[in-house]
């Protein structure tokens, strides 16, 4: 089962009907954070934090989806220790992503962990065991981005009884 978080989104400053999308996607020892948009936080309240979060999956590059990952980064640099992190995305975003993260957050310093950018193309981008992640384009103002798609395998065999 995929288990779906939407996460708490705070903008820097009061916008009318502003959403920062933002969610983890986990399943079973998989976590994936979908979009980082605004101040993207984790609610302690609910015992989600980054630790096991590895795999950031970006839909595009508009400012409201890549904004947190700034915070996030920021975050990582002084508290959560993780071994490494990727980030998904097309090359427009991963371009958006690359300046954001290593001119402004960390001004030319190397992050805390390994940091890969791995551009996706239409097709599995993630394959596990039972699930796939797939990547597919769209139009969204700008044709050819990718969005995301998870898909979970089930057995086709199912247990049936026969009542007497």
């Amino acid at each position: 089962m995929f288990e779906i978080l939407f996460l708490a989104h705070l903008p820097p400053r009061p916008l009318q009907n502003a959403g920062f999308p933002g969610q983890i996607v986990s399943h079973n020892e998989y976590r994936f954070l979908v979009d980082c948009g605004g101040y993207t936080k984790a609610d302690p309240a609910i015992g989600i934090g980054f630790k096991r979060l590895t795999r950031i999956l970006l839909t595009h590059g508009h400012l409201d989806h890549i904004l947190g990952l700034g915070g996030l980064l920021s975050t990582f640099l002084r508290w959560e220790a993780i071994e490494e992190l990727e980030i998904y995305g097309g090359h427009s975003t991963l371009e958006r992503v690359r300046t954001l993260l290593f001119d402004v957050v960390l001004r030319g310093n190397q992050p805390p962990m390994p940091l890969v950018l791995k551009e996706i193309k239409p097709g599995v981008i993630f394959d596990a065991e039972d699930f796939t992640v797939t990547a597919f384009s769209v139009t969204h103002r700008e044709p050819g981005l990718p969005w995301l798609y998870f898909r979970r395998e089930i057995a086709a065999s199912l247990p049936f009884s026969k009542s007497g």
